[in-house]
């Protein structure tokens, strides 16, 4: 079992259900990351239309596992990086659905555990340096 299974297999609500999403409170400084997601994805060809509350389940779940995985691998991964890949997740998340989601987001981690972080997600990630 991978690790989104041992986290999220014993958790229900973990599963982005409606009744998860409806219960989860935003809070204050949140918005600020929401706003941040939000402008800086206005220029793409694919216009990011994910509730607030999605934009938190799916980048908390990248900001939370990408860096278990990196202290793993005795690494550190710089912000903009971790930005990069909510971004990536994001869309993966709007265009498939959860399901889907959570097999990828396990599948990633699973690479950058065993092959290291995809080229992609640094090449990217220089939108997001500041």
């Amino acid at each position: 079992m991978g690790l989104l299974g041992k986290i999220f297999g014993s958790d229900k609500k973990r599963t982005a259900d409606e009744t998860f999403l409806k219960d989860m409170v935003i809070e204050e400084e949140q918005y600020e990351g929401i706003q941040m997601f939000r402008d800086k994805t206005k220029d793409n060809n694919i216009k990011l239309s994910l509730t607030d509350k999605e934009i938190i389940y799916v980048s908390q779940a990248v900001f939370t596992y990408f860096p278990q995985v990196a202290e793993n691998r005795n690494e550190e991964l710089e912000a903009h990086i971790l930005f990069s890949i909510a971004e990536s997740f994001l869309y993966k998340y709007q265009m498939t659905g959860n399901d889907f989601y959570l097999k990828h987001l396990q599948y990633e981690l699973d690479k950058y555990g065993s092959e290291g972080l995809r080229q992609d997600y640094i090449d990217r990630s220089q939108k997001w340096a500041y």
